[in-house]
C-alpha cells in the first residue's frame, strides 16, 4: 500500500483545537511480528497488541514487547503507554458491535460464542489493555466516559512525546468525537479537542467479523461482517499532547477528569496514555456468577450481589451491587492495598473466586494498572423439599420385584402415591444409552430421559419453557440443586 500524505487544517475555534498528530504507521506482535504500510502485508484477523507507533520521524514503543521490536530491527523511543481503564458500561443499542478479528476463536459464525457482555472489557483487554484486534463498532452516541486525575506531569505539556493515543477502527464519516479536561466544578479545562476522525490517514486494513452487544448473549450479526468487501476496516490512530487540549503549566492543577464523548459512528479499540504523564485513579472490576461446578468461577450471570471494597484497614472504602450481567466495579481507586469482599447471598456459598480459593474476600493491590476480571463463583446449597403430608392420594399397582421374599406387607400396595414400584437387593435399573447423535434424531417428549454416552451422564429433556432454573432448555445433564421452587 502506497503511503499517503494527508494536509490537516487548523481551526482555531473558541473551545475546539484540531492541532491532530497522525500516526504514520503501527507495529503489533500478530503472527510475531506485523508492519502496516507494507506492501502485500498479510491482513490481521485476530487478536493483537500494539507494540509502537511512529508519529513523524519517531517511533514511539508501548512497552508491551521491546524486545520484539530490537528483534526485527526497529529502532524506538522507550514509552510506556496503557489503555484508559474505562469502567463503566455503556448500554448498547441497536447497531454496537463487538468487533474481533474474523479467526478470533475459529473462522467465522463459531459455537459456543466466542464474545460475551459487558462491552467496556473489550476496550482494556490485551496486554496493558492495547489488543488492536479487539473493538466496539459504533460506540453509544449517549455515551460519556470519564476518568478521575489525580495529577498531570508539568514537564509533558508540550514535550513533543504523545500523551494520548487514540483509535478509530471502521467507517466513519462526518461526525465528531470531543475529549476534554474538567475541574471538581464540571467545567472545561485547556479547551475541547474535537476529531472527525474520517479525516485520518488509514493505516491498512484489518479484517473482523462483529456481534450484535444489544443482547445478551450477543449474537453473530451475518450482515454487516461476511457481505461486505471480505470484513475488512480501515484502522486509524491519532496521538495527542496535552497542551492539544489546552493544558498548560498554569492551569495543570485545575484538573479532575477527563472525558471522553462519542458521536456513536466511534468504532474504539482502545484509548492509551502515557503512563509518565498523568497519575489515574483506577478501576477494580470483576462479575459474580451463578456457578454450579465449582473451580474457576463461570456459569451465569448473578445479578444485585453486594461487594464491598475495605482498606488494608478494613474500613469500608465502597459498596456495589452486580449489575444484569453479574458486573460489578469500582471506579476511580487510588493506590494502594485492599480487599474485595462480597457478602454472600442467603442460601449460598462460594465455590471459588479468581484466586484459587472457596473464599468471600480476596485482597489485592492498585498501583499502575486497573485491576480486573476479579471474580466470584456462589451456588445455592443443595436442598430438599419437606414430605407432603397427609392423606396419598392413591397407592401403587404395579410392581417387578427381584427379591426371594417381599420385604414390606401388601406390597406394592402399601406404597402412596406410586405407579410402577421397582424392588431389587442385587438388580440395577439401567435407563435407555444413546451417544449424542444418537439423542438428537429422537422426537422428545419433556420428562423423557436417557443416558448420555458422549457425554457420561443422565439427561432430561426440559422443554423450551421450564419452570424451575429457566436458563437449562431442551436436553440438559441432572444436578444436584434446590427444588423448593
Amino acid at each position: 500500500m502506497k503511503k499517503r500524505i494527508i494536509l490537516l487544517s487548523i481551526c482555531f475555534c473558541p473551545g475546539v483545537f484540531f492541532a491532530q498528530v497522525t500516526a504514520s504507521k503501527i507495529y503489533t506482535d500478530f503472527n510475531g511480528f506485523w508492519e502496516s504500510m507494507v506492501s502485500g502485508a498479510t491482513i490481521p484477523d485476530n487478536s493483537h497488541n500494539l507494540l509502537a507507533f511512529e508519529v513523524g520521524s519517531t517511533v514511539y514503543s508501548t512497552g508491551v514487547n521491546d524486545n520484539v521490536l530490537t528483534t526485527h530491527g526497529i529502532t524506538f523511543s522507550p514509552g510506556n503507554f496503557t489503555a484508559l481503564p474505562i469502567a463503566t458500561n455503556p448500554n448498547p443499542t441497536d447497531g454496537t458491535y463487538i468487533g474481533v478479528g474474523k479467526m478470533y476463536g475459529g473462522s467465522g459464525n463459531i459455537s459456543p460464542i466466542p464474545v460475551s457482555l459487558p462491552i467496556a472489557q473489550y476496550l482494556r483487554d490485551g496486554v496493558k489493555g492495547l489488543d488492536i484486534g479487539s473493538a466496539i463498532f459504533n460506540f453509544p452516541v449517549s455515551a460519556e466516559i470519564n476518568y478521575q486525575i489525580d495529577g498531570i506531569t508539568l514537564s509533558s505539556i508540550g514535550d513533543g512525546i504523545p500523551d494520548l493515543v487514540i483509535t478509530q477502527m471502521g467507517q466513519i464519516s462526518n461526525v465528531q468525537d470531543h475529549y476534554m479536561f474538567k475541574d471538581a466544578a464540571g467545567n472545561i479545562v485547556g479547551s475541547q479537542y474535537t476529531v472527525d476522525l474520517s479525516t485520518i490517514q488509514s493505516l491498512g486494513l484489518f479484517r473482523w467479523k462483529f456481534y450484535n452487544a444489544n443482547v445478551n448473549p450477543p449474537t453473530y450479526n451475518n450482515v454487516v461482517g461476511p457481505n461486505d468487501t471480505n470484513n475488512t476496516r480501515d484502522v486509524r490512530v491519532v496521538t495527542l499532547d496535552w497542551a492539544d487540549l489546552g493544558i498548560t503549566s498554569a492551569n495543570a492543577g485545575l484538573v479532575k477528569t477527563f472525558v471522553q464523548e462519542f458521536s456513536g459512528q466511534s468504532d474504539l479499540s482502545f484509548t492509551a496514555y502515557n503512563e509518565g504523564s498523568i497519575n489515574l485513579r483506577l478501576p477494580i472490576s470483576g462479575t459474580v456468577f451463578n456457578d454450579n461446578n465449582g473451580g474457576v468461577p463461570n456459569g451465569t450471570s448473578y445479578q444485585n450481589a453486594t461487594v464491598v471494597l475495605n482498606s488494608s484497614a478494613g474500613n469500608t472504602v465502597s459498596s456495589t451491587i452486580t449489575d444484569v450481567n453479574g458486573y460489578y466495579a469500582f471506579n476511580n481507586v487510588v493506590q494502594g492495598d485492599y480487599s474485595i469482599n462480597l457478602i454472600i447471598p442467603a442460601g449460598y456459598q462460594v465455590v471459588g473466586n479468581s484466586d484459587g480459593q472457596a473464599s468471600a474476600m480476596m485482597n489485592i493491590q492498585v498501583g499502575n494498572f486497573p485491576v480486573q476480571n476479579k471474580d466470584f463463583g456462589i451456588y445455592r446449597l443443595p436442598c430438599v423439599k419437606p414430605g407432603a403430608l397427609g392423606t396419598p392420594a392413591g397407592f401403587a399397582k404395579m410392581g417387578i420385584l427381584t427379591k426371594k421374599n417381599i420385604s414390606l406387607p401388601s406390597w406394592p400396595k402399601n406404597v402412596p402415591n406410586g405407579h410402577i414400584v421397582m424392588d431389587s437387593d442385587s438388580k440395577g435399573f439401567v435407563i435407555t444409552h444413546m451417544t449424542t447423535t444418537q439423542r438428537n434424531a429422537l422426537v422428545p417428549v419433556v420428562g423423557m430421559m436417557i443416558y448420555n454416552t458422549t457425554l457420561q451422564s443422565v439427561q432430561i429433556y426440559r422443554g423450551n419453557t421450564p419452570a424451575v432454573d429457566t436458563s437449562r432448555l431442551g436436553w440438559s445433564s441432572i444436578t444436584r440443586a434446590c427444588n423448593e421452587e
